[in-house]
């Protein structure tokens, strides 16, 4: 490669870098990355709360509920903008991506398929927190779709709260796939999890929860 073509190269990539930092930074100031940015924030201060056993419970959720409604006055970020986010390798994008999606209602098959992809056990709570509570609510052929990717992951999640906060979801798929996760967690589970299994399995009807005590 003569010089030309070598300095018109490294001239290309710093212009690309400069363009994507910047474009980085317009995201960063608009209402929907801030007032998610603001939710997480107030997430964070009501579960450390709640650890420190401070009596500020009601004070920490009306400051959640309140950049709840901030963020959800804002306009949408784009899919575009969300897959940009999912893929950055600073947390609080990932996390503001996640919270819009989550709160918002945001389906689509490609973003779902992001989220499912880069869904790590050992990633931060918040990042799995968010990442699986993306598919609280969407509908069957959805959930049908990903059915085999979320139970991959729940079967190798140990974070007790998440799979607490999971069960709603899991409820949902096939009855046959998820015997082995609720085995699991009667097993080798904590006494929560062990107890939310319980309260699950026995939604799932008396002839599943004997299925899964024959196994047991």
């Amino acid at each position: 490669m003569s010089k030309t073509n070598l300095a018109s190269l490294i001239f290309l990539l710093l212009l690309l870098s400069n363009l994507a930092s910047c474009q980085s930074k317009v995201m960063k100031n608009q209402p929907w990355y801030t007032n998610a940015a603001e939710y997480i924030k107030a997430d964070e201060i009501m579960i450390w709360n709640a650890y420190e056993k401070k009596q500020t419970g009601l004070e920490d959720l009306k400051l959640r509920n309140k950049t709840t409604a901030e963020l959800l006055k804002s306009q949408p970020p784009s899919i575009k903008q969300l897959k940009e986010l999912l893929v950055s390798g600073d947390y609080l994008d990932r996390k503001v991506a996640l919270v819009n999606i989550m709160w918002r209602n945001i389906y689509s098959e490609d973003l779902s398929r992001d989220i499912v992809a880069l869904n790590n056990p050992m990633d931060i709570f918040w990042v799995k927190f968010y990442s699986l509570n993306c598919f609280k609510d969407p509908d069957q052929e959805t959930i049908k779709r990903f059915e085999d990717d979320l139970i991959h992951i729940y079967y190798f999640e140990t974070d007790q709260s998440i799979l607490l906060s999971a069960m709603p979801i899991i409820i949902r798929l096939d009855r046959s796939k998820t015997i082995p996760l609720f085995v699991k967690y009667f097993e080798n589970g904590p006494e929560g999890l062990r107890k939310g299994a319980y309260v699950y399995t026995k939604k799932m009807g008396e002839e599943y929860f004997r299925e899964v005590k024959t196994i047991l």
